[in-house]
């Protein structure tokens, strides 16, 4: 979309589409696409896994910010379902029919028939809960992952709900690798370090990252450098 001229990196997300989760604290209208992709929101990662300090007075399940945003390094799934709202709406779309806007951009041209951000009755007949006792568990049918109560499998979460298999995710990764899909501009723009991690940040202790990019982790190490999320 940025390619197209659809989406400015740093146009100010609430000018494309305002959020009335967070609007109680002006702050909020700082979040451009750049800092979402970089997580440097301010949001916590989910609202009720990570809920603010009793000591703010803000309710259980209320989406508040941890700092100013473009200020600090913080994960965030929140950022990323604010964004596929406004990517949604720029679209004439929302998070509950731009499904087939993901698979006419990425997995058509990529050959992934088998990969969707929202429940369909593929993966509900072959989807893998997990394996126990030697013995896989096949998905009963009756839970989705969802990181909102107001959730269910016909939700796009881009941070948490892509269901998808090792060859195809293969694909996705090797085609990334290979420039496709994005201008060379931008696939450079990517990988450049938006933001850096305090070396107290889990990021930074369990993956060595020092700093994000678009969308990943980036590491120094003694082999180059290496682009990773975890």
């Amino acid at each position: 979309m940025v390619d197209k001229g659809l989406l400015n990196l740093d146009t100010p997300l609430y000018k494309y589409l305002p959020y009335p989760d967070i609007q109680k604290d002006e702050r909020y209208k700082l979040i451009t696409a750049r800092i979402v992709l970089s997580h440097r929101t301010g949001f916590p990662n989910w609202r009720y896994f990570d809920p603010a300090d009793s000591a703010l007075n803000i309710k259980f399940g209320d989406l508040y910010l941890k700092f100013t945003p473009g200020t600090q390094f913080y994960y965030s799934g929140e950022g990323f379902y604010y964004l596929a709202k406004v990517v949604a709406h720029l679209n004439n779309k929302t998070v509950q029919t731009i499904e087939p806007v993901f698979q006419r951009e990425v997995t058509l041209p990529f050959k992934m028939q088998h990969t969707s951000f929202t429940g369909n009755e593929l993966i509900s007949k072959h989807k893998i809960s997990d394996h126990e006792k030697g013995k896989v568990q096949f998905y009963n049918g009756t839970t989705w992952p969802v990181t909102l109560p107001k959730m269910d499998s016909s939700y796009f979460n881009p941070a948490a709900s892509r269901h998808t298999n090792a060859l195809e995710f293969s694909k996705f990764i090797i085609g990334w690798m290979e420039n496709k899909g994005l201008t060379k501009k931008n696939m450079k723009e990517m990988l450049k370090p938006q933001g850096q991690l305090p070396k107290e940040n889990s990021n930074f202790i369990e993956n060595g990252d020092t700093a994000w990019g678009l969308g990943f982790g980036i590491a120094q190490t003694p082999f180059g450098t290496r682009y990773e999320h975890g």
